[in-house]
């Protein structure tokens, strides 16, 4: 039989050395986890905010096509004695299902807030337009956005 023989001389790794070097790659590693982890919930934010942008562009959109059946309508006498003045809708305005899915759409497991503001000075009366503002947010979190503009009606 023979014996093996050992040479002082031999390199290696000690179990110090294999230590020091997975508490350093550990290090290493959860760094780039918190960085992943971080910019997995910026996305995820900005997702939400995208939504909620075209959301309310979406919003306007379709109360200038048909803007009666979410908003009131003003008196289309030709006097101006009736201005439509100031008027907040939101989800508790509804009085049908199609009116509650317009504003509080889900989109991705999640429930928006949609709510318009119109409003109608005398001389937007003149020119028959109605000015709205459409606010969609998120609700519990700062994720919101707002677009303005005109309803023109006859």
């Amino acid at each position: 039989m023979r014996r093996a023989k050992f040479h002082k001389d031999q390199k290696g790794f000690t179990l110090v050395e294999i230590l020091v070097s997975l508490v350093l790659l550990s290090i290493v590693l959860l760094s780039f986890l918190t960085i992943f982890t971080y910019t997995n919930q910026v996305a995820v934010r900005n997702n939400d905010t995208l939504v909620a942008v075209n959301l309310a562009k979406l919003t306007l959109a379709r109360l200038k096509s048909d803007p009666f059946s979410y908003i009131e309508s003003p008196n289309l006498s030709p006097s101006p004695s009736y201005v439509l003045g100031t008027k907040a809708y939101n989800h508790s305005s509804c009085t049908n299902e199609t009116c509650e899915s317009f504003y509080q759409p889900l989109v991705n497991d999640r429930v928006y807030a949609v709510s318009i503001t119109a409003s109608q000075s005398t001389s937007e009366k003149t020119n028959h337009l109605i000015n709205v503002h459409v606010t969609v947010t998120l609700p519990e979190t700062p994720i919101s956005s707002k677009v303005e503009g005109y309803v023109i009606y006859d």
